[in-house]
């Protein structure tokens, strides 16, 4: 017998409705909450349910966070509790670039790096100027960086970017160790400068207010609120439809290839 499924309205832009409207059983849905709050080892923070662009269930949980390496203990999750996104930002990033070339704020992700930052030329040389927007996305840089070691490690490059007067002169300032675009090196840069490009770009003042706050959440390492696991599944949906952020035309399939 099924089991009636009741969502908050909470006007974030998501429809709601029972799962039986959609086609899902409701039994099935009901049974997701009690397995993971019997499951410790899981840490489940949280379960969405989108079907056919509808939110038919939603049920959060307590368990372990952390802010950076500092453990926050239980947290009772909800709509409202901010959540440590840590390496998810890296994907959105990239599908954000994808936005940016469907819209032609981005001519060209084969653009070296140091077009968007005039203000950093003196740390240009013949090596750094062959590390392109494409490079920073796949992590090939070719920049001596290493987030292998512990978070208080003095030299864990990402520790003492974030730490750094200006992080992006920290990041560009680093020696070039191999080739641009030859090898992986996993690198934490892409966020931050990608951040860099998005503020201060002229295309910014284009956007509506509910793009403009969506993006730059999303470009933080903390996304509050109701929308941080709806929010993903609109993006996991626009990845996966190649359709826009806001949904009203058909994107660039460079949206769901730039992804990583």
């Amino acid at each position: 017998m099924s089991q009636k499924i009741t969502l908050a309205e909470l006007g974030d832009g998501w429809p709601v409705a029972a799962p039986e409207e959609q086609g899902v059983d409701s039994t099935v849905l009901s049974g997701i909450g009690p397995r993971f709050e019997g499951w410790r080892e899981a840490c489940a923070h949280a379960v969405v349910v989108i079907r056919r662009g509808v939110l038919i269930y939603e049920h959060y949980f307590t368990g372990d966070d952390w802010r950076w390496t500092e453990p926050l203990g239980a947290v009772a999750f909800d709509t409202t509790v901010k959540h440590d996104l840590k390496s998810i930002t890296k994907s959105v990033t990239s599908l954000l670039v994808g936005i940016a070339l469907d819209r032609g704020w981005i001519a060209d992700i084969d653009t070296p790096v140091f077009t968007y930052f005039p203000e950093q030329a003196e740390l240009r040389t013949p090596e750094k100027d062959r590390i392109t927007l494409a490079y920073l996305l796949t992590m090939s840089a070719g920049l001596a960086w290493n987030e292998n070691l512990p978070w208080d490690d003095p030299a864990n490059n990402e520790r003492r970017m974030d730490d750094a007067a200006d992080p992006y002169r920290y990041a560009l300032e680093q020696p070039v160790a191999t080739p641009p675009g030859q090898f992986y090196n996993y690198c934490g840069l892409r966020r931050r400068s990608s951040r860099a490009w998005f503020k201060g770009h002229r295309a910014r003042r284009s956007m509506s207010w509910r793009e403009r706050n969506c993006l730059s959440l999303w470009l933080s390492p903390m996304w509050s609120g109701p929308d941080f696991q709806t929010g993903c599944q609109r993006l996991r949906r626009a990845a996966i439809e190649r359709t826009r952020f806001d949904q009203n035309r058909p994107a660039n399939p460079q949206w769901r290839n730039l992804a990583g």
